[in-house]
């Protein structure tokens, strides 16, 4: 007997990555909750630079950061960027990736989509996106993905991709990434789908927008429904799919479901003795309706619980699954979240990859699971007033002499009552927020220190949360902030071994370190390679400039952005051997630049 297994693992950032011989040319992902180390690792995903881990290098961090900033977005809920777990003064340049939907909690920015432009090394350009439920978050929850790759001979075309694509172009807001060019060209394009499926509808919901929850497909034998996240006028609707032949599954988490037991609607009624269930996730995510709340955690835990939102229906005529981001709520299928949903047609073996999964990873649900639990009315007040202030407060700095204040349209407390409210830089200590007070004096801080993220903490008794919030910067110079920054991020050594390995087009040693490490390498590591394995030469350039123009120009670039400001940055604390190389790259690299990266490459000598 062959035993059917469940629905094979598919790594989020393998579907992201490029493929040898192409290079990201423009990339959005959205999501509703966002961990800035997991979108630093997208961020190493799309460069082609992340290890086996998800992770990488500081010389993979700054080559990711250098070739993808201002060609790469990631677009959130605004006030739900969690606390990282451990502080890195690195995580300030994420402030560049980073935008935030400024819809209000009813009417969250809810989908979670990644739409990416490759370009191969012929010129020609292909595309992927990515659909499903995860967030950009480090939870293990199970999920659902479905990858679309482009194709312009085989396939098929789907209609309303290039709605997608031009209504996020219209969000991210990236010169790379026009909203009147990608929407055109993603209409024409064919699509290669995975096996066993066709996509028969896909649709991107704005909150404005006109939706219906579907019909029951005629002769249903037999419906899944799957989602974390439940409300009654959904659940019962769908309860009411088929007749009395057809079975219904419903698939969700003990807090949802001992939600809606005790409604007088009884919305479980059509799924009884069908409901499984698997642990709720550990995740910032919220979903509300008229008839309650379910509060998130205020951090990103590992988790394996439940995440994935689908609907299965096999029916006469075949097999209709629905899948994307949106929770069997009212505000997920009828509005106004903003939400992606595919319906696709599915074959047999889709469904027994689902139908093993219910089978080996959820629980079957007993009366006596279903009591339900009385909610905690501090979590309820801290949730409201987290949401009505990420919706309303709209925070910014502003800088007076040399003082930064972190300004408000209004004094919190008018929202949060009697809670303590503190506030700070991310990375930085918080302060408390004085009641009557429309602003906080932030402390002073050197200049790789600035960021346009802030966290705000609200306490409640023995009760708190928190989260991080875009609060922008009147004149902010970016540029010399990621600069200074990246002078105290990267030792000489690394910098220079980082140069080096673009003209060789090769790896740079051990790159500094894992890029997360906030801390110095050990000085035993550092003395383990000689000064002529980390320090570029002119006879490098020379052979980068016969082999690849392209790997020399890069380097230059990192050599004007960077050199000058890390020497600076670094003068009083470098070793003999380390000013030794530094000295040498000063007098060199002019002449490169002059005679091989400029002259000779833009005037297209031979000599």
């Amino acid at each position: 007997m062959i035993k059917v297994k469940h629905w094979r693992s598919f790594p989020f950032l393998q579907a992201l990555r490029p493929e040898p011989g192409e290079v990201v040319d423009s990339a959005v992902l959205t999501t509703y909750s966002a961990d800035l180390v997991v979108v630093a690792a997208s961020l190493l995903a799309l460069a082609g630079l992340d290890d086996d881990r998800g992770s990488g290098s500081k010389v993979d961090f700054a080559n990711a950061f250098d070739r993808l900033n201002g060609q790469f977005r990631v677009l959130c809920q605004r006030g739900r960027v969690l606390v990282p777990l451990r502080g890195s003064l690195i995580l300030n340049l994420m402030d560049r990736f980073v935008r935030e939907v400024g819809t209000a909690e009813s009417t969250s920015w809810h989908p979670k989509t990644a739409l990416v432009r490759y370009l191969r090394e012929d010129g020609s350009s292909s595309w992927r996106v990515w659909v499903g439920s995860r967030n950009l978050t480090r939870s293990a929850a199970w999920e659902f993905g479905l990858v679309l790759v482009s194709s312009t001979s085989e396939g098929q075309q789907i209609a309303g991709i290039g709605a997608l694509a031009e209504s996020l172009a219209s969000h991210a807001g990236l010169d790379t990434f026009k909203k009147d060019r990608v929407g055109r060209e993603l209409d024409r394009l064919q699509w290669k789908i995975p096996r066993g499926i066709r996509v028969e509808d896909f649709g991107f919901w704005q909150p404005d927008q006109m939706r219906e929850l579907p019909d029951s497909p005629p002769r249903l034998k037999r419906l899944i429904v799957v989602s974390p996240f439940l409300d009654g006028s959904v659940i019962g609707r769908f309860g009411k799919w088929g007749d009395a032949d057809t079975e219904r599954v419903l698939v969700s988490t003990l807090p949802e479901l001992q939600k809606l037991a005790p409604q007088v609607q009884q919305p479980l009624a059509g799924f009884k003795g069908n409901l499984r269930y698997l642990e709720a996730p550990v995740e910032d995510e919220v979903e509300t309706d008229a008839e309650g709340a379910a509060a998130g955690a205020d951090e990103e835990q590992e988790s394996r619980g439940l995440h994935a939102k689908l609907v299965l229906a096999e029916h006469a005529g075949g097999r209709t699954l629905w899948v994307g981001s949106a929770n069997a709520t009212q505000r997920g299928w009828l509005g106004p979240n903003s939400e992606i949903i595919v319906r696709l047609s599915a074959d047999s073996e889709v469904a027994d990859g689902l139908n093993a999964f219910i089978d080996s990873e959820t629980c079957e649900v007993y009366e006596e699971l279903l009591k339900s639990v009385e909610p905690d009315p501090d979590e309820e007040r801290l949730e409201s007033a987290r949401n009505s202030l990420a919706a309303s407060w709209n925070l910014r700095q502003e800088i007076g002499g040399n003082i930064y204040w972190l300004c408000g349209d209004y004094d919190p407390h008018d929202v949060a009552g009697d809670m303590e409210i503190r506030a700070g830089r991310l990375g930085g200590a918080l302060e408390v927020w004085s009641r009557g007070s429309l602003r906080l004096q932030l402390p002073p801080t050197a200049p790789a220190g600035i960021t346009e993220f802030v966290v705000i903490s609200l306490q409640l008794g023995e009760r708190s949360c928190r989260w991080v919030q875009l609060a922008p910067i009147a004149g902010f110079n970016a540029g010399d902030r990621d600069k200074t920054l990246m002078a105290e991020y990267l030792d000489v050594r690394t910098f220079l071994s980082w140069v080096r390995s673009l003209l060789d087009d090769s790896i740079a040693g051990d790159g500094g370190g894992d890029w997360n490490d906030s801390g110095k390498r050990a000085l035993g590591t550092q003395k383990r390679s000689a000064i002529s394995g980390w320090v570029p030469t002119l006879e490098q350039a020379l052979k980068a400039w016969v082999r690849d123009r392209k790997q020399l120009q890069l380097a230059d670039r990192a050599v004007a952005r960077y050199f000058d400001t890390i020497r600076e940055t670094q003068e009083n604390t470098l070793s003999a051997e380390e000013r030794q190389a530094v000295d040498a790259v000063r007098k060199v690299w002019p002449v490169i630049r002059r005679e091989l990266v400029q002259d000779r490459h833009d005037t297209g000598r031979s000599k």
